[in-house]
């Protein structure tokens, strides 16, 4: 219904040449008509003017019941539109709303300002979610309606406990068995040995590392006291401290090539026969410098020369001849047998060549304040002089 505005100048409010008034005594009803007029009730204060089409008051208008379990129906062409209770609800019985004049959108909802003023308002209701949970190596849990939850179900050795108190809300997942610290790789280094192959990673908790004993190992488990022994059989059961090399001044290097090999260590055969008495080398070792000394011996014969055995630059064994010297000596008052006075000493002398090669010299020993043995006296590259004694026997 339209509102209407009204004044004693509009053609609804004027009164006309043919409006009369009269009462209805038809059959159908009785009652007072009024013909081409507008209804005026003036009140003490106001004024309420009614005609075939609205209801106007200049002042405060209100439409209401006064008694009990009665209502107002508001409704055009005989259909009921809005009904107000006496519990003061408003049912909106045709179930259609504009709002200044806009039926709105669909899904929209109607929403105010907080000021008294209403409108439709596109609300997103949506939240973030997932469209599912997916499971490596099983089907993907997906929702088949709005209200449907997923439940967490504990496994062995897994708690879950939820906190509705919390803000957010809380799901814990702890593991319930007692785990141990443990390697998940295994690897092996060359360090003063060899090594080879790569990492060893576990595929799965029941996976087993398996140990073997290569050559000369043994290896013992015990159950009882969750260990394992390592143990070497190979000689000296690898537990002595052993030289890899074997150095001499001027020589070569001796490597050894195996965990087996016997460093030997012989003295100078002299190819000639003789009677001797004492072995050429004597070897000297000393524990505190690691290191073995090798002296020669000149063995004691039974003539009046013999050989000093050399070790050569090449790591030969060699000797070189000694020589009898005689020194003439002088006498008084002694006969010497063959006449005369003179006699001759006899020592020991080493003969050697000279750089050029032209001539040969000798190096003559003295007898020792014991007289038992000789001296050999030898200059080094550094002028600094060594004497050797020399066993010679008669």
């Amino acid at each position: 219904m339209s509102l209407t505005s009204h004044s004693r100048d509009t053609l609804e409010i004027n009164n006309l040449s043919t409006q009369d008034d009269f009462f209805d005594t038809s059959s159908e009803g009785e009652g007072y008509t009024l013909s081409n007029a507008t209804v005026q009730i003036v009140s003490l204060n106001n004024n309420l003017y009614l005609d075939g089409k609205t209801i106007v008051s200049d002042g405060n208008l209100s439409i209401a019941t006064s008694e009990t379990d009665t209502y107002i129906v508001l409704g055009t062409a005989s259909t009921k539109a809005l009904k107000i209770d006496s519990s003061q609800r408003i049912d909106i019985l045709s179930g259609k709303l504009r709002i200044n004049g806009s039926d709105g959108n669909p899904g929209q909802v109607l929403t105010t300002d907080g000021f008294g003023n209403i409108s439709w308002s596109s609300v997103d209701n949506t939240q973030y979610a997932f469209a599912g949970f997916v499971v490596d190596g099983s089907a993907t849990i997906t929702a088949s309606s709005t209200s449907e939850n997923v439940e967490f179900e504990a496994g062995s050795g897994i708690a879950i406990s939820t906190d509705t108190s919390s803000d957010p809300k809380k799901i814990t997942i702890s593991n319930t068995n007692t785990a141990a610290n443990a390697f998940t790789t295994f690897n092996v280094t060359a360090g003063s040995g060899s090594a080879s192959g790569s990492d060893i990673e576990a595929d799965s908790s029941t996976d087993t590392l398996t140990f073997i004993a290569g050559s000369g190992i043994t290896l013992t488990s015990d159950a009882n006291n969750d260990q394992i022994t390592i143990a070497s059989t190979a000689s000296a059961s690898g537990e002595q401290d052993l030289f890899k090399f074997i150095t001499a001044p001027n020589q070569s290097t001796i490597s050894a090539t195996s965990t087996t090999d016997t460093l030997s260590l012989d003295t100078f055969t002299p190819s000639i026969t003789r009677t001797e008495r004492e072995a050429k080398i004597e070897i000297e070792t000393d524990v505190s410098a690691r290191s073995v000394t090798l002296k020669s011996k000149i063995p004691i014969t039974h003539s009046h020369s013999g050989k000093m055995p050399i070790v050569l630059s090449g790591g030969s064994s060699s000797g070189v001849p000694l020589k009898n010297h005689f020194i003439p000596m002088s006498v008084s008052g002694v006969t010497v047998n063959g006449g005369g006075s003179d006699f001759g000493v006899s020592t020991r002398a080493v003969e050697v060549l000279e750089r050029d090669g032209s001539t040969l010299s000798r190096f003559i020993m003295p007898p020792t304040t014991s007289g038992r043995s000789l001296l050999l006296t030898s200059t080094l590259n550094d002028g600094t002089t060594e004497q050797q004694e020399i066993n010679m026997g008669e």
